[in-house]
C-alpha cells in the first residue's frame, strides 16, 4: 500500500490469515469486520407488535 494512503487513513486494521494469501477482497474483508462488530455490539431487537 502506498505510504500516502497509509498516512491519510484514520486507522489501520490487520486480519490474520494462514497460507500464502496476503490479501482479501474488499467484500470479504467487510464481511469479517461487520460480523466481528455485530458480535461485540449487538443490535437491540425490535419491539413485538
Amino acid at each position: 500500500m502506498a505510504d500516502e494512503l497509509i498516512q491519510a487513513a484514520d486507522a489501520m486494521i490487520y486480519i490474520p490469515q494462514t497460507g500464502s494469501v496476503r490479501s482479501l477482497n474488499v467484500s470479504v474483508a467487510h464481511g469479517i469486520i461487520a460480523a466481528l462488530y455485530t458480535a461485540q455490539h449487538p443490535v437491540p431487537e425490535a419491539p413485538a407488535e
